[in-house]
């Protein structure tokens, strides 16, 4: 019997071996199976496996390029704590035409902080309405270099900023929500509501 003749009787034959040895009885679990008809079904399922594995890497050979990964979260850094100020407080709308939002950066812990940022941006704040809308943002119409850098906080220490934002779509008599803090860095943020006037 030929090479060729004993695969080809082996491919036809396999459907009626895979049946022998299971069960009819639905509510008893097959018996893990032995001998040359379990050797067959491994010997399938690897092929089976391998053939399908080829087929992905023939009909998307570079997939493996597309897979990013999510970058990293910003970790939360204890010891640090951040407050602001507002000048004027309340604002008044038709005297002031920006509220400036004075930010602390403390550092309460023993040891110093190190704080990654990705551009020359440091700090950022927007005021939203009731509805979450944005209704304006410290860093509108200004521009930041793409220039990463580390800045240490030492025990102690005290880090300074200050930011304006316009008033212009500003209603008086409705509630806003100011939203402070250091960018790319989770947990340094301070949340608080704002007071206008006419």
């Amino acid at each position: 019997m030929s090479r060729v003749f004993r695969v080809a009787a082996l491919v036809l034959l396999f459907p009626a071996l895979t049946c022998l040895g299971q069960s009819s009885d639905h509510g008893v679990q097959p018996q893990p199976q032995r001998g040359p008809v379990a050797a067959l079904k491994r010997v399938w399922s690897g092929a089976v496996g391998g053939v399908e594995t080829v087929a992905n890497l023939l009909t998307r050979p570079f997939s493996f390029l597309s897979e990013r990964k999510a970058p990293p979260k910003s970790r939360k850094i204890p010891g640090l704590s951040l407050s602001v100020v507002l000048e004027p407080d309340p604002a008044s709308l038709s005297r002031d035409r920006q509220i400036q939002a004075h930010l602390t950066l403390s550092n309460q812990s023993k040891r110093t902080q190190l704080l990654v940022f990705r551009t020359t941006q440091r700090v950022d704040a927007v005021l939203r309405d009731e509805s979450g809308r944005i209704v304006a943002r410290a860093s509108e119409d200004r521009e930041y270099a793409e220039e990463a850098a580390v800045v240490a906080v030492n025990p102690g220490e005290k880090l300074h900023f200050d930011l304006g934002l316009p008033t212009r779509q500003i209603v008086a008599g409705k509630k806003y929500t100011l939203e402070a803090g250091l960018v790319d860095q989770e947990g340094l943020m301070v949340r608080r509501v704002v007071s206008i006037r006419p």
